[in-house]
């Protein structure tokens, strides 16, 4: 990641790292899944989840510079996938 840090995807959060601070946000639905993931740019990332839930986790990092915070916003159902 270009921001500098680290995602941490979890169960019931995601959490962003970056050695000297964190920004962590509760997940929308309890015992979510996450089962694959793809960047779509520096600050933006796609989740699905494991009930075919699609996701937009995006970084609140103005001109790439550092995280103030994180948005996890679902986009739909789709088919349970395994990679995107």
């Amino acid at each position: 990641m270009k921001t500098g840090g680290v995602i941490v995807v979890g169960e019931l959060s995601v959490t962003y790292l970056n050695g000297t601070d964190f920004k962590s946000i509760s997940t929308a639905t309890p015992h979510t899944i996450f089962r694959a993931y793809e960047p779509i740019d520096d600050v933006r990332y796609l989740l699905s989840d494991s009930n075919g839930g699609l996701h937009v986790l995006v970084l609140d990092a103005p001109d790439r510079g550092p995280v103030r915070g994180l948005m996890l916003e679902r986009m739909g159902t789709t088919s349970q996938a395994s990679t995107i």
